[in-house]
């Protein structure tokens, strides 16, 4: 395609889970393309920049959001100027704390135009129809000591009307719209717009399911909030719970108790609607011990367990906290928060003394064994033959009485696995999604 297009710029969106394949396709298109303008924008793209190489093989890195500032940057750039009016472009190496961002002013929000997905390859409505990405909101006013988001999106909540949400929605509907997820960080911080937007949902008897698969706030749960997402077609919402261990728990700042968290929990399960609880491994003071904590926790509320390695970024109380007391071992950028036990490049980024990496290891393993999330636990191309010795391994070490289990399991991910060819058959012959 870049060889046929000849374009002058080529631009990335990047999160630290696509940095690395966006360097490797960058460096391509160098080769094929020299004259190319390739510039690496994203939520994650601006975090790492502290050296030369940090930079390569983007000849610019843009920082914030860019419906208003990128184009015209795009404009100078084929001209072959210099930009000089764009304080969030930057073409040397700049510590993110030292860099300005981009965003859109609260007001602008609404004049936005839709997003518009022509263009895009073949496969990818099929998508768009039944888990269309929503985002309602931006930015996030908590200080959750892990998080970078205040720092790259704002440390205020800017929102969007319900009036356009529903226009987004619509236009959509126009195009065979089946469901949708919101994706923002902080989507029930206002309970009022939220039951306001589920209300007008309703109103409209479009039968849309939904889901919030990002997360939303436990503490801004309540009863009624609940029963309106359900009665408006939400099945599922995601709610970061990071630890069930107290100790570890009141460290991370989330402005929250974990008795607010099961508070909101609760509430999402009376109205019918599945919760899964994002959790981490590797936050100060965790232990297998407190693992523990987690499993009993999840298992007691009876929700969806997510374990993912705790990654400290920059701009954050916890990166400040990890340059004291943990040993960093590998680069940042290549580390991946919901890493597989069989990937290659499965590794926690840093130790601890009382926590170290062989033991974050197999209390990674021992924890989704126990969770029986056993997908994690292999490599992403393993035959079914190895899965299946691999599952038995590991239930025989860590909960033999598992192995009871095993025959249901087994018959859960055979349906799972059947169900998802029937709908790549129904697909056509285009990519899937």
């Amino acid at each position: 395609m870049v060889r046929a297009w000849q374009p002058e710029i080529v631009g990335f969106s990047v999160k630290t889970a696509t940095e690395e394949e966006s360097r490797r396709l960058g460096r391509e298109i160098r080769q094929v393309l020299p004259s190319c303008r390739l510039i690496m924008g994203g939520v994650g793209s601006p975090i790492f920049l502290d050296s030369t190489e940090d930079l390569y093989p983007f000849h610019g890195v843009f920082a914030g959001e860019g419906e208003k500032a990128f184009p015209p940057l795009c404009d100078d750039l084929a001209r072959g100027q210099v930009p000089t009016g764009c304080p969030s472009f930057y073409t040397e190496p700049t510590p993110i704390r030292q860099q300005v961002f981009a965003r859109i002013p609260a007001e602008w929000l609404d004049r936005l135009p839709h997003p518009d997905f022509t263009g895009f390859p073949e496969g990818i409505e099929e998508a768009l129809r039944t888990r269309y990405p929503l985002v309602t909101s931006r930015g996030c006013v908590y200080r959750c000591a892990y998080c970078s988001v205040p720092h790259l999106s704002g440390g205020r909540l800017r929102k969007r009307s319900v009036f356009q949400l529903l226009a987004e929605l619509e236009e959509r509907r126009a195009a065979g719209l089946q469901s949708f997820i919101i994706i923002d960080d902080l989507f029930n911080l206002d309970m009022a717009r939220t039951k306001a937007f589920c209300k007008a949902l309703i109103a409209k008897g479009w039968n849309l399911s939904w889901s919030c698969p990002n997360g939303l706030r436990a503490d801004r749960i309540d009863d009624e909030m609940a029963t309106l997402m359900r009665r408006s077609g939400c099945t599922q919402v995601s709610i970061g719970v990071e630890s069930g261990d107290p100790e570890v728990f009141a460290r991370i700042g989330k402005g929250e108790t974990l008795a607010d968290v099961e508070r909101g929990i609760r509430c999402c399960q009376r109205a019918g609607i599945e919760v899964t609880g994002f959790f981490m491994l590797g936050l100060p003071g965790d232990s297998p011990q407190a693992q523990d904590a987690s499993v009993a926790f999840a298992r007691r509320l009876g929700i969806k367990f997510v374990l993912s390695l705790f990654v400290p970024y920059p701009a954050t109380p916890l990166w400040d906290w990890a340059q004291t007391h943990a040993r960093f071992l590998a680069p940042l950028r290549g580390s991946l928060h919901f890493a597989r036990f069989g990937d290659a490049n499965f590794q926690s980024a840093i130790e601890t003394p009382d926590f170290p990496a062989e033991l974050r290891r197999e209390t990674f393993f021992r924890v989704n064994v126990l969770m029986r999330n056993f997908g994690m636990l292999f490599p992403r191309r393993a035959t079914l033959l190895r899965k299946g010795l691999l599952t038995i391994k590991a239930l025989l070490r860590y909960d033999p009485p598992g192995l009871l289990e095993l025959p249901w399991h087994i018959f859960q991910v055979l349906r799972e696995r059947f169900r998802q060819l029937a709908q790549g058959s129904n697909r056509g012959k285009g990519p899937r999604p």
